[in-house]
């Protein structure tokens, strides 16, 4: 690939400096979404290979208190996948992902 001189030096980037650059200096929530799903995915995909322990007697079962966290970054995934990117505002500070919990006023 080539480029046109322009005057002056320009740094080249590569992939991982560009998102950075992005994900600091761009408001999009689709682009905020998309990193957190990417990052909890990576987190899950580590936590499944860590469900499952051994016993003393080489029986294999899966730790309950493991699961029980696995389970929540799932259930933290589905929220973002289910967010409604179309009525976040990120200039808000009042703006969130997750949906408030409503009570009842009877």
């Amino acid at each position: 690939m080539s480029f046109l001189p322009q005057g002056m030096d320009c740094p080249l980037l590569d992939a991982n400096a560009l998102r950075d650059h992005f994900l600091h200096h761009t408001l999009e929530p689709s682009t905020f979404i998309s990193e957190e799903i990417r990052s909890l995915r990576d987190v899950a995909a580590v936590m499944k290979r860590n469900l499952f322990i051994r016993d003393v007697t080489g029986n294999v079962e899966v730790d309950g208190r493991k699961l029980k966290e696995y389970l929540s970054v799932q259930e933290q995934l589905v929220k973002l996948y289910q967010a409604p990117l179309s009525r976040m505002n990120f200039f808000s500070s009042s703006t969130t992902v997750f949906e408030p919990v409503r009570r009842s006023t009877t």
